[in-house]
């Protein structure tokens, strides 16, 4: 076996797994990229149906609920859930 051929199988791996974790990168950033974009979408038109409807929004506005989603993602959806339709909620009694 030529002494040689070790390294260069070696670089032709280590080239191999990096641009296979560019792609999965790329990829993870692509998904949660939609998914944020979809959440944004949901909370917006969650929330601009509540202003229409009357009811009370906690802290801000729909706009700016819909662009922490974009941001935060789960998490920031999550957050509105909870202020706004869980049984943590505050909620009045017309709203049921």
């Amino acid at each position: 076996m030529n002494p040689q051929f070790l390294p260069a199988l070696g670089r032709e791996f280590s080239a191999m797994f990096a641009a296979f974790g560019m792609v999965y990168a790329l990829i993870l950033g692509m998904v949660t990229f939609v998914v944020h974009l979809l959440l944004m979408i949901g909370v917006y038109r969650e929330a601009s149906d509540r202003v229409l409807r009357g009811r009370k929004m906690w802290f801000v506005g729909p706009f700016a609920w819909a662009f922490l989603a974009m941001i935060g993602g789960v998490m920031t959806a999550g957050v509105y859930w909870v202020l706004h339709h869980s049984t943590f909620s505050p909620a009045s009694e017309d709203e049921e």
